[in-house]
């Protein structure tokens, strides 16, 4: 196990203290990771103007140059992923191969930015007057503020700066405060792939308000990339609003996983797994309601049943462990709230229902009978707990599954192509699996619809959020 060498702040490519300092600790076993610098408003101002006068000169900097340390720091990552992914583990609690999932796809994040960084093109218009010939050019936005979550610090943290740095910009990282560590490493390792001082600077704090005014009011930041809450990106928005910057969201989910009477049980039960039971259920695109046609309900409950019960929660970094702890215990208070009043509602319990009292672990849960007026209906479900709910007609399944105010993911099982096609083109949200849960890769961009943002991450366009159009109209 490596040491933590990183735990200061990043600013024009130097090491800082800063007055004060905060705890991360695991969240398995509670014992503290490192004491790192607690950033303050000054800090971020500082970063700010880091990233202003960098700027100046990355902006006009060859794409080649950008690809070159792009695809560096990529091989970087690559190459030190064992270490990041037990860092990873430690730090934010989710089991050691997927760990190693994230590091390598956050790497794929960084390549496809680097090959992009070569294709930003613009446009030479028809002409309409014998004079004047019209242009169109693509330009890098500015000064980049990126606020990150805990539940990928690895991924998140580089779609948003791979991407940003590619198109030119540059970058003040707040990440959480949860998971500083694998920021502050990631961030060691653009340094030594050669990014130049101020182009990436990170700033980890305890308290997010302060720096986060800094990132929100300073009008030389161009663009905030943040993921996380949606009521947390209602706030940071309206905080950019005086300054009207421009706004890459990535917000909460409510995705709903639909099964029909003709799909193949034991295709959508092993495709669920992953889509509830990935990092614990902490995350965004997860599936938060089952919606099961009642002919198959009782299969899918029992297909579910055996499947979850073979779920070991334990540290992470334990073979055979297949859920790790929860974020922090407020998230198994949260979580243990919504399955007491299902329960309380008439939902009917079949597996776990309980954290195991070992390092905020939580087991496996299944509930059935689950009803539209219940309290995890309407909430983000952040946690391993399957929460099916019946219906009788497609109608009924794309009313029930469109009813939130949420649009990030939605799934679908189906033996029928028609049905198929035409589930997945009414579902509101951003992305859809079809018969699969399979819905990450490096071409696909990442983003939702309605409360879940505004925006798209990664995928063929991963940098359209961070250029602008400008017009150039040359007089002959």
């Amino acid at each position: 196990m490596e040491a933590i060498q990183h735990v200061k702040l990043l600013i024009h490519g130097e090491w800082q203290s800063s007055s004060g300092t905060f705890a991360v600790k695991n969240p398995y076993d509670q014992t503290t990771l490192a004491h790192v610098a607690d950033g303050t408003a000054a800090d971020a101002t500082a970063a700010v103007d880091a990233a202003a006068q960098a700027f100046g000169r990355w902006k006009k900097s060859a794409p080649e140059e950008r690809r070159g340390i792009l695809l560096a720091w990529a091989d970087l990552i690559k190459d030190r992923k064992d270490a990041l992914a037990n860092l990873l583990c430690r730090e934010q609690g989710k089991v050691l191969w997927q760990a190693e999932a994230e590091i390598l796809h956050g790497a794929s994040l960084v390549e496809r930015a680097a090959e992009e960084s070569v294709r930003i093109h613009g446009m030479t218009l028809a002409r309409h007057d014998d004079q004047v010939r019209n242009f169109i050019l693509k330009q890098a936005v500015g000064v980049v503020a990126a606020i990150t979550p805990w539940n990928f610090p690895a991924a998140s943290v580089l779609v948003k700066c791979a991407s940003a740095i590619a198109a030119g910009c540059t970058v003040v990282l707040k990440p959480s405060e949860e998971t500083p560590l694998l920021a502050l490493e990631l961030a060691a390792l653009a340094m030594e792939a050669n990014l130049p001082p101020g182009v990436l600077n990170v700033i980890p704090c305890l308290n997010p308000t302060a720096v986060g005014q800094v990132l929100t009011n300073d009008p030389r930041v161009s663009l905030l990339s943040f993921t996380g809450s949606s009521a947390v990106g209602k706030g940071l928005a309206a905080s950019c609003a005086p300054t009207l910057k421009r706004l890459s969201l990535e917000l909460g989910g409510n995705a709903p996983f639909l099964v029909f009477d003709d799909a193949d049980i034991d295709a959508a039960c092993d495709a669920a797994m992953g889509a509830r039971f990935f990092n614990s259920g902490q995350i965004c695109v997860g599936a938060n309601r089952f919606l099961v046609h009642q002919s198959v309900e009782q299969a899918f409950v029992d297909g579910m049943v055996a499947r979850a019960k073979k779920l070991v929660a334990g540290n992470g970094l334990e073979q055979g462990v297949g859920l790790g702890p929860l974020i922090n215990d407020k998230a198994v208070s949260n979580l243990n709230r919504l399955v007491e009043d299902a329960v309380a509602q008439g939902a009917q319990l079949h597996l776990g229902g309980v954290g195991n009292g070992e390092g905020l672990c939580y087991q496996a849960t299944i509930l059935s009978q689950v009803t539209q007026n219940m309290a995890v209906a309407g909430d983000e479900v952040f946690g391993p707990v399957v929460c099916i709910y019946r219906f009788q007609s497609d109608e009924e399944a794309i009313a029930m599954a469109n009813n939130t105010r949420a649009g990030l993911a939605g799934y679908v099982f189906t033996g029928n192509q028609k049905r198929l096609w035409s589930v997945a083109e009414e579902l509101e949200c951003g992305m859809v699996g079809a018969n699969t849960s399979n819905i990450f890769a490096p071409e696909l961009a990442f983003g939702g619809l309605k409360e879940s943002g505004m925006g798209r991450e990664g995928g063929l366009d991963c940098l359209s959020d961070y250029l602008i159009l400008k017009n150039l109209s040359l007089g002959l």
